[in-house]
C-alpha cells in the first residue's frame, strides 16, 4: 500500500473561466475514481496525456526487460510526478473553491504546473500533506505556469500543524501533545515509564535525562540525584549535573520551600510500585496502584 497523499488545490479567478477548467479535465468515468458524477475531478491524462504506445499492463521482470520504461509506472511518475492518476476524492468546496484528492507516495507537481499553463488566467494553490504527519508537505501558488511562491514547513510543530490542517486531524487523533515549552509534539503514548510515588505524589520515571522539552504541557519534571556510594537516591532536586540519578515527572509542582532540593531517607526514597505509564495514562488518571506495590 502506497502513502496516501492528501492535494487540495484552490482555485481563484473568473467563476465561468474556472467551470470551463473542470468540464475539460474532468475524468470520463468518475466511478473509476471512487466519486460521484457531480463531484469534479482532474483527469491526470487530460493534462499530460499519456502516450498510445505506452505498455498498460502487469510490471514483472519480463515486462520490464521487453519495454524497459515505456511503460505506465515509469512514465507515470517521470512525467505526472505520481504513480497513479488522481482517487480518494472529497466533496468540492464551493465556499473556497477547493479541490481535495489523494494521489500515490508523492504530489502531482507536474500535472499541476501544466494545468497553470494551460489556463495562465486562474490562480492555484496547491497544498499537500504525506500521511506520514509532518514530513513530505507544503504549498505551491502558481500564475500563468509559474511557481510564484513555496512553502515546505519546518519539520516538527510547524509541520504537523500544517500536514493535519491539510488531512482533516487534530494532534489528539494522533497521539500528539504539545510540550512543556509549547514548541513541539511529543508522542503522549509512544513510551512507557516506571510509576513511582515521590514526596507524597504519583509520578513518572525515566533512568534518561529528561528536560521540558520532552514532557507535556501542564506536567513538570525534576531530577533524582544519586548518593555517593551508589546505593540509593539521595535527593530530589530542580536540575542534577553530577550522580544524575533519574528524572520524575509529575503533575503539580514539588514545593522545595526555601531550599533546592529534598534529602531523602530511607521511609522517604522513592517508591516504585512495579506499575508502568504512558505520559497519557498518566495525565488521564489510568495508572491502578490497587494491585500492591513493590519497593526500590
Amino acid at each position: 500500500m502506497p502513502n496516501h497523499i492528501t492535494n487540495i488545490i484552490r482555485f481563484q479567478g473568473d467563476p465561468q473561466a474556472i467551470a470551463r477548467m473542470f468540464r475539460a479535465i474532468a475524468c470520463d468515468d468518475p466511478s473509476e475514481h471512487g466519486v460521484k458524477a457531480d463531484v469534479h475531478t482532474i483527469d491526470f491524462g487530460k493534462i499530460i496525456p499519456q502516450p498510445d504506445d505506452l505498455y498498460q499492463g502487469d510490471l514483472g521482470h519480463a515486462e520490464r526487460e521487453k519495454y524497459g520504461t515505456n511503460n505506465w509506472c515509469d512514465w507515470n511518475n517521470a512525467n505526472w510526478g505520481t504513480k497513479w492518476n488522481s482517487y480518494g476524492y472529497s466533496e468540492y468546496d464551493q465556499s473556497e473553491n477547493a479541490l481535495k484528492f489523494n494521489t500515490a507516495w508523492s504530489a502531482p507537481h507536474p500535472v499541476i504546473k501544466r494545468l497553470s499553463e494551460m489556463y495562465p488566467e486562474i490562480g492555484i494553490e496547491h497544498s499537500w500533506a504525506d500521511e506520514d504527519i509532518g514530513y513530505n508537505c507544503g504549498k505551491h501558488t502558481y500564475m500563468g505556469g509559474d511557481r510564484i511562491e513555496e512553502y515546505y514547513p519546518t519539520y516538527g510543530k510547524e509541520a504537523i500543524d500544517f500536514a493535519c490542517e491539510i488531512k482533516g486531524y487534530s494532534p489528539k487523533d494522533l497521539d500528539l501533545m504539545l510540550n512543556a515549552t509549547g514548541t513541539d509534539y511529543i508522542n503522549a503514548e509512544y513510551e512507557e515509564y516506571q510509576v513511582i510515588q515521590v514526596c507524597g505524589v504519583t509520578a513518572l520515571f525515566s533512568n534518561n535525562r529528561l528536560t521540558i522539552r520532552d514532557i507535556p504541557a501542564g506536567t513538570y519534571v525534576y531530577d533524582l540525584r544519586d548518593s555517593d556510594d551508589g546505593k540509593g537516591f539521595a535527593s530530589l532536586e530542580r536540575h542534577v549535573a553530577v550522580n544524575h540519578g533519574g528524572s520524575v515527572v509529575t503533575k503539580e509542582p514539588i514545593n522545595f520551600g526555601n531550599k533546592d532540593y529534598i534529602g531523602f531517607t530511607d521511609e522517604t526514597s522513592p517508591n516504585f510500585t512495579g506499575e508502568e505509564a504512558t505520559f497519557g495514562m498518566f495525565l488521564r488518571d489510568e495508572i491502578n496502584l490497587d494491585q500492591g506495590m513493590g519497593g526500590m
